[in-house]
């Protein structure tokens, strides 16, 4: 990455093996979760009304701390990739705390089969995305080329401090922001859990609870199908300069983004469920994450690809950006040709 913005300890650990690197992230995680627990413990929060939202605030507190601890551990190591594995931990342990509180703690009457939906949700989605990060995780040596990218072009180009990248382009950017993103998504998860039905009034256990739950657990499937089918496509022998479309690729050129949005949508579905009326506001997480999805992830993603794979312009105009649709016709072709890797 260049003596410029390198840090000793990453020099000392770029040899690391991948059991090792293994080792670091866990403890890093370690501490940093035991970072946040014990400031969000010790901090005395703002409270609103009767206090109600104090889980919650306790939870942004933590989710701070152990990010900061995070990203301090990046610049020790060198890598922002640190973070990747961040975007699958808070959620279902947030879920954990929420329950403890409202519904242990504060004995509200909240349906246990609600509870369980929602728990189901949130733990299939972050144990399927943690697990293909782990796949794909080659040791502390390796950073997402996104994460290059930015520090190359924005930053080491222009003769900008390393400080400034690690500030604003590391901490701010790559780790700040999906922070509060995944915090904002996961916020209909405390909602659902925090009105009882007859305590606080809240509905009983019904069909949209399922529903809810089958949409979570339907992106999480869409997302590991997609994941699998590309890695499969990567290892073949016709990887090399072609385009993936086949199986769910043929249909979206971003099936793994549509069901990480879908996911999100499933957990504010969660929160309608428990109250419609009182608990509407929650989407505003998943329109967050969708807005990330359209004019971030996928503009940069799609601008690579046709960096090296110039035929990547034929699949934009013949298939759907996003949501899986039939294929398109392209312009001057007078039929979608069957697309295949064969």
């Amino acid at each position: 990455m260049g003596s410029g913005y390198d840090a000793p300890v990453g020099r000392c650990l770029s040899n690391a093996g991948r059991t090792a690197s293994f080792a670091i992230i866990l403890g890093i995680y370690a501490v940093a979760g035991a970072a946040g627990v014990a400031v969000a413990s010790i901090i005395k929060v703002p409270t609103l009304g009767e206090g109600d939202l104090v889980p919650l605030a306790k939870a942004a507190v933590a989710d701070l701390v152990a990010t900061v601890v995070v990203w301090l551990a990046g610049i020790a190591v060198n890598n922002t990739s640190t973070y990747d594995p961040y975007w699958s931990v808070y959620t279902p342990l947030a879920y954990c705390f929420f329950v403890l509180e409202e519904v242990n703690l504060k004995e509200r009457d909240v349906p246990l089969a609600r509870v369980i939906l929602l728990g189901v949700s949130c733990w299939v989605w972050a144990i399927r995305l943690t697990l293909n990060w782990a796949r794909d995780f080659t040791g502390v040596n390796h950073e997402d080329f996104r994460y290059v990218s930015l520090r190359n072009e924005s930053f080491r180009a222009k003769g900008h401090p390393k400080a400034l990248y690690w500030i604003l382009g590391s901490f701010c950017a790559l780790m700040l922001v999906p922070t509060i993103l995944v915090y904002l998504g996961t916020v209909p998860v405390f909602f659902a859990l925090s009105k009882g039905v007859e305590d606080d009034g809240a509905s009983p256990f019904n069909p949209l609870d399922i529903i809810a739950c089958c949409v979570s657990v339907g992106a999480a499937l869409i997302q590991f199908v997609a994941d699998e089918q590309m890695r499969r496509f990567r290892k073949s022998e016709h990887a090399a300069g072609t385009v993936m479309e086949t199986g769910l690729w043929r249909y979206s050129r971003h099936p793994n983004y549509f069901g990480e949005i879908m996911f999100w949508f499933g957990l504010y579905l969660h929160a309608l469920a428990a109250d419609a009326a009182s608990f509407w506001f929650t989407g505003a997480g998943f329109l967050a994450m969708l807005l990330l999805m359209l004019f971030a992830s996928i503009p940069m993603m799609e601008k690579r690809s046709l960096q090296r794979r110039p035929e990547y312009a034929r699949t934009i105009e013949t298939t759907s950006r996003l949501v899986p649709w039939f294929r398109f016709r392209a312009r001057g072709v007078t039929r979608v040709e069957s697309a295949s890797t064969e």
